[in-house]
This record gives structure tokens, sequence and C-alpha cells, in this order.
């Protein structure tokens, strides 16, 4: 008796850190879902079994800190963090700002002239 109850507890204390879900179905569509707290240190986090989702967090840059598995080994839910922010759009990677050409002087004198044609042509019609 004592080696299965030993069994036993080492498959428990297996299930436990590999973060298998004790189900044996998968969720479907409809009982996937998303879950979004904001902490009192402004810490976004994210509960999310949508695969859809996940792969949205993980392009906007939030940090994965859990992964539950089905016992097949495929995901079930991943937990998210983002550091410390205002919204939940701040995990977002940011972009490099785009470098153009620099205006010659003349383009800008051209704009210049074009801007205070449309104000004299503004105040001729009202």
């Amino acid at each position: 008796m004592e080696n299965n109850t030993s069994c036993k507890m080492d498959f428990d204390e297996i299930t436990e850190s590999t973060n298998y879900i004790g189900q044996n179905y998968r969720l479907t569509p409809e009982e996937r879902e998303v879950i979004l707290v904001m902490d009192d240190k402004d810490k976004w986090k994210a509960s999310c079994s949508s695969p859809t989702y996940m792969r949205k967090f993980e392009r906007q840059g939030w940090k994965c800190t859990k992964t539950e598995y089905y016992r097949d080994g495929s995901v079930c839910t991943k937990f998210y963090e983002t550091p410390q922010a205002s919204s939940i759009t701040i995990g977002k990677a940011e972009r490099p700002k785009r470098q153009g050409k620099p205006m010659s002087e003349e383009h800008k004198r051209k704009l210049l002239e074009g801007r205070a044609a449309k104000r004299i042509s503004e105040s001729i019609l009202n």
C-alpha cells in the first residue's frame, strides 16, 4: 500500500510541477476566455486560453509568467504580465520612427506659398 501512495504522490507532484490541467477534454471556442486584471501597482495581468489573444499578447511584448498544458502536452492557458503601466497597450512594441528625406529649401518655399494662398482665398470667401 505504501508504494501506491508514494507513486500517487509522485504523480501529483509531477502534475503540479508541470502545470497540467486536470481535465481530460479540450476547451471549446465558446469556453475560451481572456481575463484582464489591474493590480494596485498599475500592472496589468492577463489569463488567456485563446490562441489568437496569446499571439497578440506576445506580439505586444507582454511577459509570459506561467503556462498550463493539456495532458497531451499542448498549451491550454497562458498567464501574462506587463510592466508598470496606465493602459493595457503599454506593452506594445515600439516601432522605430521613419526617417524621411530631408526637404529642400525650394520644397519648403512652395509649401509656405501654398499655405499663404489658401489663407488668402479663405479670407476672401469669408
